[in-house]
Order: C-alpha cells, then structure tokens, then sequence
C-alpha cells in the first residue's frame, strides 16, 4: 500500500499540484492510503480532489483508504454530509 502524506492545505491554489502528485502515485500503486494527519485547512476544491481520488481508485480496482483524518478534516467531511467509518476512517466517503 501507498500512503500519501496529505498536506497542511487542500484549497483551490495548491489542488492542482496536490492532483498531479496524486496521478502519478495512483498509477504507480496497487492501492492507496491518504494520511490525513496534517490537514488544516480544506475547502470545496479540496474535496473535489479527495473524491476524485476515491473514485479514480474504484476505477482502476485499486483500494482506497482514508486515515488519521485531522479534526479539520473530519469536521469538514461532515458538515458536507460525509460519515467517516470507524473500522477504516474513511471508506464511507
């Protein structure tokens, strides 16, 4: 499994950079995990990009996991109606 370290901000100005990294691990991997730890900001773009992430793996057949989500991260998840699974930390989204 490849983790991938999320960075501090996920907004509109660093997506794109965030977005190519993430190509080029999920074309290398068999599966992915996205440690969420450091995240201390996100906005609507961020999220585009974790979704986009989530469902670019499913494509592919490649496993996706969301761990260690920082409470920025977790918060912002719900208030835009994701639930985080206990057992994993983020299949539900």
């Amino acid at each position: 499994m490849t983790t991938f370290l999320l960075p501090q901000e996920i907004t509109i100005y660093e997506v794109a950079d965030i977005y190519a990294e993430l190509l080029a691990v999920i074309s290398q991997s068999d599966s992915l995990e996205l440690d969420g730890k450091a995240v201390e900001e996100l906005d609507t773009s961020g999220l585009q990009l974790l979704l986009w992430s989530r469902n670019e793996c499913r494509k592919i057949d490649i496993q996706w996991k969301l761990t260690s989500p920082s409470d920025e991260l977790s918060q912002c998840l719900e208030l835009a109606g994701f639930e985080l699974s206990d057992s994993d930390s983020g299949e539900a989204i």
